[in-house]
């Protein structure tokens, strides 16, 4: 079971308080939250998916990126299966529980985003397209670049700027706003995930 060890119990506690003051926390790449193993399929089966370049300047949310929709499942390629079945693995479940307290979880939303020279997403552009979710995770694929800050701001607190790593996890509540500056070089690569409480009706209360 993850998160066994006192330290990590006593760590994720952290994280969680963090979460709570002040709508987002970094979860470095060394803390080996998703296995390597987990990390190497989410970087194959991301290159292997079909992207579609966002652009959007001039207008009142202007937006620059490459996006691919990973849908659910049931009847999408094998990509998108295996895609999910990082998302919804134990580890993440166990990590989702442990920062959020929610035992059983829906995907609301999941995309992968690519990033490049002068892409960047507007913290307007974010308002309408992340809002309603209880909670986002990204997740940070490998690639190498510059610039391409993550923003999340919090009203009525300092914004939080992160500048993921490979491996790196940032997770944020649903009332803190995102935005990404523009990429000076190289490639930017997430995935990122929109985590909703899954709610279980009984059999008793169906009829």
């Amino acid at each position: 079971m993850l998160f066994a060890r006192k330290k990590d119990i006593d760590y994720i506690d952290s994280l969680k308080e963090t979460l709570s003051s002040e709508g987002s926390c970094l979860l470095p790449a060394n803390n080996l939250f998703l296995a390597v193993d987990q990390w190497k399929t989410l970087n194959y089966m991301v290159d292997k998916l079909e992207y579609k370049k966002i652009y959007k300047r001039g207008t009142q949310t202007p937006v620059s990126y490459k996006a691919s929709k990973i849908k659910l499942p049931k009847r999408h390629a094998i990509k998108d299966k295996i895609i999910y079945g990082v998302v919804t693995s134990k580890q993440m479940t166990s990590l989702v529980r442990g920062l959020t307290g929610i035992n059983h979880f829906s995907v609301d939303r999941c995309e992968s985003h690519l990033c490049e020279e002068g892409d960047f997403i507007s913290i307007d552009w974010a308002k309408k397209n992340l809002g309603g979710s209880h909670y986002l995770f990204c997740l940070f694929l490998d690639g190498s670049y510059t610039g391409g800050q993550h923003i999340i701001s919090k009203p009525g607190q300092t914004d939080n700027i992160y500048s993921p790593k490979s491996g790196d996890i940032v997770v944020s509540t649903c009332d803190c706003f995102h935005e990404v500056r523009p990429v000076i070089s190289g490639e930017r690569k997430h995935v990122f995930i929109s985590i909703q409480p899954l709610i279980r009706i009984s059999p008793d209360r169906e009829s």
